[in-house]
């Protein structure tokens, strides 16, 4: 099986991080920095310019559910270390450290800019500190238990949900290495469907932002690692990509008749699962082909794309705070928020570079200096 990887990762990993990231941005960038349709369609005065940029803006509602696409990619690629030919060891102290320092540092330096921004805009805006029992939550990732998430920072709900599946690993991984694909994907699928029940009941609201909703997506990148890295992996079948399409219009049709996107998104998570089979299967046949310009943006948010969701709504809410000072009301054409985007995209980079890439240096360190520390053990994981 022909592989196409930028340093050492598959293309196809690194585009849809990428894609995923930016997509979510839109997502959110509408909320502070856009007046929405139905403001364009009500005011007169709006340009033919500005109604025909309010175009592109159709398919942003829907790019929320970039948010499964990262489950899947993180099951993808935590695991696929562990399940190759020559796979590593877990050892769990190892892992524990790794993950912490590659989580944490970016996710601390998130919630102190959080309070910085909400410092900024007390004097800018008639805009009171968020309480500090909701940042001692959100600092111990409880948030979904106990408080929610920051005001200005509601992304920050997923990263608990990551941690937990985190947590899990080692339980998908046994299942996987003893008992094969099929039983990891019945029990995750137990789970996560009962799971569902119960949210959609309205008996346990919580599970609305707990893993086991998405132990089944993140288990299913697992698996496609599985088969991966040991080279079996084939293209899917007809069969395979006609239902991945229709997954995607049943949840497409589902959030436009108003259904709660929480309610839709496994169906948004076979889509990306057959996505990303049929991308890492055929990437050497169209990689090639993509403009290096392409490449290079591509490589730039799937790189920094945690960053990104992490700081992107804060700076948002200060943009279109002092946007709306300035000028009175949000933006009405549809690319002032997209050059917002891009601008974000720039300052992610930069923290990327400051905070989140010496996080993951430090994690390597770390595990190099246990290494040396216990050479005798067998189950040591090579960083």
């Amino acid at each position: 099986m022909d592989k196409t990887t930028y340093k050492g990762e598959s293309a196809t990993i690194i585009y849809l991080r990428g894609l995923a990231s930016f997509g979510v941005v839109m997502f959110h960038v509408r909320e502070d920095l856009w007046v929405g349709w139905k403001s364009i369609r009500l005011d007169k005065s709006t340009t033919l310019f500005d109604r025909a940029s309010a175009w592109l803006s159709i398919p942003t509602p829907f790019l929320g559910s970039g948010v499964i696409l990262f489950f899947l990619l993180s099951g993808f690629c935590i695991s696929l270390p562990y399940v190759s030919p020559n796979a590593r060891k877990l050892d769990l102290k190892e892992y524990g450290i790794r993950r912490f320092f590659r989580i944490y540092p970016p996710y601390f330096f998130a919630i102190i800019l959080t309070f910085v921004i909400e410092l900024i805009l007390t004097q800018i805006h008639t805009w009171k500190i968020t309480s500090p029992t909701i940042y001692l939550a959100n600092f111990l990732m409880v948030q979904n238990y106990t408080t929610g998430a920051l005001p200005i920072d509601t992304a920050l709900w997923t990263l608990p949900i990551e941690m937990e599946l985190y947590i899990a690993f080692p339980i998908v991984l046994y299942l996987l290495s003893r008992w094969g694909a099929n039983a990891l994907i019945y029990f995750t699928g137990f789970v996560s469907l009962t799971a569902l029940i119960i949210f959609l009941s309205g008996g346990v609201n919580w599970l609305g932002s707990n893993f086991a909703m998405y132990w089944l997506v993140w288990s299913a990148g697992a698996v496609l690692a599985k088969y991966f890295a040991a080279g079996t992996l084939k293209i899917p079948p007809n069969w395979i990509i006609a239902t991945g399409f229709i997954s995607l219009l049943i949840a497409l049709a589902g959030q436009i008749r108003g259904i709660y996107a929480t309610n839709l998104e496994l169906f948004y998570g076979y889509f990306y699962l057959v996505l990303l089979w049929y991308g890492l299967i055929t990437e050497h046949l169209w990689n090639k082909y993509i403009p290096k310009i392409v490449v290079k943006s591509l490589t730039i948010l799937g790189t920094c794309s945690y960053t990104l969701y992490l700081i992107h709504k804060p700076i948002f809410r200060l943009f279109g705070v002092l946007w709306k000072n300035y000028f009175r009301s949000k933006p009405v054409n549809f690319f002032i928020p997209i050059i917002f985007a891009l601008l974000i995209v720039c300052i992610a980079w930069g923290i990327y570079n400051l905070i989140e890439r010496p996080s993951h240096i430090w994690a390597k360190r770390i595990a190099n200096r246990m290494k040396k520390e216990i050479p005798q053990r067998s189950d040591v994981v090579k960083a």
